[in-house]
């Protein structure tokens, strides 16, 4: 039976592919130009088999669906990627993510703010496992760190700051730690800034990190509107 897509370690990246656009809906694409249509539910959420596979349409050499002895579409699997990325959209197994005008995707799956030389940026990735720290023990040990690294810097810039807070963020207002690490200049300008946002679920600690780097902090940015349109699945 068909079923959303769930856990990360359910899945094992087979494909280098990238979404597009087709008439009948999304299509993956390998890097060899095979396209496979993708099966989606009615809400648009691409699917997977018992298995974790990705499930496909079977076409024939025209493009056309193939159907069965009912008439309906036939379905094959193929192994589902580590993510599925378009210019503006990814999906995971972890979550599906929208960027806003002004951003797009490289293609590791990074969002990067136009113009910046890929600066300015904002990265989802595993930090750790919660087998031997807690969500709580993890950004604090972290936070310990940054603030070794900040007391070295403040010889040379002393508005070197970092900061810890509890946040909460995506369209799920999903609750997390933030971790927020900068540096000014004299005149107060801001020449570092790296927010990290972690949060856990199914046992892993996930870290959203967002960073400006050589002088390309963007006051403007919203990170946490950003987020919004950051649907997790777990």
């Amino acid at each position: 039976m068909q079923k959303k897509i769930i856990a990360a370690a359910a899945l094992v990246l087979a494909l280098t592919l990238l979404f597009v656009a087709c008439g009948k809906g999304p299509t993956l694409v390998t890097k060899e130009g095979y396209e496979y249509p993708l099966v989606t539910d009615e809400e648009g959420n691409t699917v997977v088999n018992e298995n974790g596979d990705l499930v496909i349409y079977v076409t024939d050499e025209n493009g056309k669906y193939v159907k069965d002895a009912n008439g309906e579409p036939q379905t094959n699997a193929v192994t589902f990627p580590d993510r599925v990325v378009n210019e503006k959209t990814i999906e995971t197994s972890l979550y599906t993510w929208t960027l806003p005008d002004g951003w797009s995707f490289d293609e590791d799956g990074k969002a990067v703010k136009d113009g910046t030389d890929g600066k300015v940026y904002v990265k989802f990735m595993e930090a750790a496992t919660t087998e031997n720290l807690s969500l709580t023990a993890y950004v604090t040990s972290v936070y310990n760190t940054y603030q070794e690294q900040a007391e070295r810097i403040k010889s040379s810039y002393p508005d070197t700051t970092v900061t810890l807070k509890d946040v909460q963020f995506s369209s799920a207002q999903t609750a997390g730690k933030s971790l927020v690490f900068q540096i000014k200049d004299e005149t107060g300008k801001v020449m570092h800034y790296a927010e990290g946002i972690y949060f856990e679920t199914n046992g892993v600690i996930y870290k959203i990190e967002y960073a400006g780097l050589d002088g390309y902090y963007d006051a403007n940015v919203d990170l946490y509107a950003m987020l919004q349109t950051l649907t997790l699945k777990a």
